[in-house]
């Protein structure tokens, strides 16, 4: 399991964060960020570059997902 800490992401306390996310190519960056990340080293802002893989991957499907911080 992975765990995305919303201090990496800059997030607030109870505030909901949305994702658009639609079948499209990684670039160059967001591919060096995903491969660090799948090798378990410290990479910030995973969250949208993980909601695109999983959409790519036809894990989840095309749309708005959004996410509830609270901690």
């Amino acid at each position: 399991m992975w765990r995305l800490k919303s201090s990496d992401e800059e997030l607030n306390n109870d505030i909901s964060k949305s994702y658009s996310v639609r079948k499209r190519k990684l670039n160059k960056y967001d591919l060096e960020s995903l491969e660090r990340f799948k090798n378990k080293e410290h990479v910030m802002c995973m969250s949208y570059i993980l909601f695109q893989d999983l959409c790519n991957k036809e894990i989840i499907a095309e749309g708005k997902y959004i996410v509830d911080i609270s901690w």
